[in-house]
């Protein structure tokens, strides 16, 4: 309790001990609190930015998990369908957890219009299902989806850029050229019922979506499907799900979504060190500003020092009283700097922080220009321990000086 009430003395004495120079102190506080705010709505914004970054992977293409032949994806053959397809469909209905799935069929070939002719990937859906796993149905901009009731024959759905590239409009029929399963080039005519737009124009000019059962029949295969696709309930249950989905059919390739993109990955464990790096580099600008602040209150009050040890006070008291001078200062700006950082991640990740001036290039690798900034309690955890650690490191070299203050040499400086 005696302990206790010394350090809430010891804190009050430094608080008017700062208070003696207002000018100087409260610069100082603004840049801790300005210092703060920034770097906590930097982290806020990396975190919301990845984070849409992963759902829209997810949600617009990946799903949580997919399934192929071991070797489909590296060597993208055509004859490598899914040898138990049916068997895979089947333990997905009764599973737990599973949301939807849908599997789809592949091409590569050339698109061709009277104006121009683009190389493209072909992906034969099942509409019904794929609308379970992915957001393709909300993307649609113009017309409809295939429909396999539709009154024309072979609907296609295109990406608008690929469609204003090619002068393309709906009704309009172009030809796609591809190989099928024997080898055998054909061509075979399509109608344009739908544009979609997604947040990628390397996207919309590449892919395009046509009923599975079309295009199974052109390759020659009515069975073939090369993908399935999963979405789950929980995505947090999606590695062990997809070390069941492995075990359960050991002679497929069942990989989750991180596994198939790599870079995102990748991109998300080098950002949590880049976010770290960045909030120690901010907070080492600030430390110079503290050290400074507290060497040059150092300075002015040398004399007051060397006298109150002179009449017995403890060089350990004046080393704590220049340290608790420090922890005060920088306590008092990390509050209004993390409560004005609140305030503003509060806010923002309801209404949306808009970086529309980055639209056009956020755009095209395919990153959404309103961002939702969040910041998690280990981001405020790791925050507070640099603060911590920043300000005990900038206050050690003038408590340390304090703390070797010779009264007789103190007393001469006036």
């Amino acid at each position: 309790m005696k302990h206790t009430n010394n350090t809430i003395r010891n804190l009050i004495l430094a608080w008017r001990n700062l208070w003696r120079n207002p000018g100087r102190t409260a610069a100082l506080i603004a840049a801790i609190a300005i210092g703060l705010w920034a770097g906590v709505m930097t982290v806020g914004l990396v975190n919301g930015m990845y984070e849409q970054r992963i759902d829209y992977v997810i949600r617009s293409d990946l799903g949580h998990l997919q399934i192929h032949h071991p070797d489909f994806l590296a060597e993208r053959d055509l004859e490598l369908g899914l040898p138990e397809v049916g068997k895979v469909k089947h333990y997905l209905e009764g599973a737990d957890g599973v949301e939807g799935f849908s599997e789809r069929t592949y091409a590569d070939g050339m698109f061709r219009s009277a104006r121009n002719s683009s190389g493209v990937r072909i992906h034969g859906i099942v509409p019904e299902t794929e609308t379970m796993v992915t957001n393709l149905g909300e993307m649609v901009v113009a017309g409809v989806m295939p429909d396999p009731a539709a009154p024309v024959r072979n609907p296609m759905l295109l990406g608008q850029v690929l469609a204003e590239e090619h002068g393309v409009d709906l009704g309009h029929r172009v030809v796609l050229t591809f190989e099928d399963l024997s080898g055998e080039i054909l061509s075979a005519s399509f109608t344009v019922t739908g544009f979609y737009k997604s947040r990628s124009k390397d996207m919309d000019k590449m892919n395009l979506y046509v009923l599975s059962e079309d295009l199974r029949r052109l390759l020659g295969r009515e069975d073939l499907a090369h993908e399935v696709v999963v979405r789950l309930e929980d995505p947090v249950t999606t590695n062990s799900f997809t070390g069941v989905m492995q075990a359960q059919f050991p002679d497929l390739s069942v990989q989750s979504w991180d596994q198939l993109s790599p870079e995102i990955k990748m991109m998300i464990d080098y950002g949590g060190v880049s976010l770290v790096l960045i909030m120690v580099i901010i907070m080492l600008a600030l430390s110079f500003g503290i050290l400074n602040t507290m060497l040059m209150s150092l300075f002015e009050r040398k004399r007051e020092f060397g006298m109150l040890i002179s009449i017995g006070m403890s060089r350990s008291r004046v080393f704590w009283m220049m340290m608790s001078e420090s922890v005060v200062l920088t306590l008092v700006g990390s509050a209004i700097g993390m409560g004005l950082a609140f305030l503003a991640i509060s806010y923002y990740s309801v209404h949306g922080l808009s970086l529309a001036a980055f639209a056009e290039g956020l755009a095209k690798i395919g990153w959404d220009s309103l961002v939702f900034p969040f910041v998690t309690i280990g981001d405020f955890a790791t925050i507070s321990v640099i603060v911590i650690g920043m300000t005990l490191l900038s206050s050690l070299y003038p408590a340390l000086k304090a703390f070797r203050i010779h009264p007789l040499e103190a007393s001469k400086d006036l």
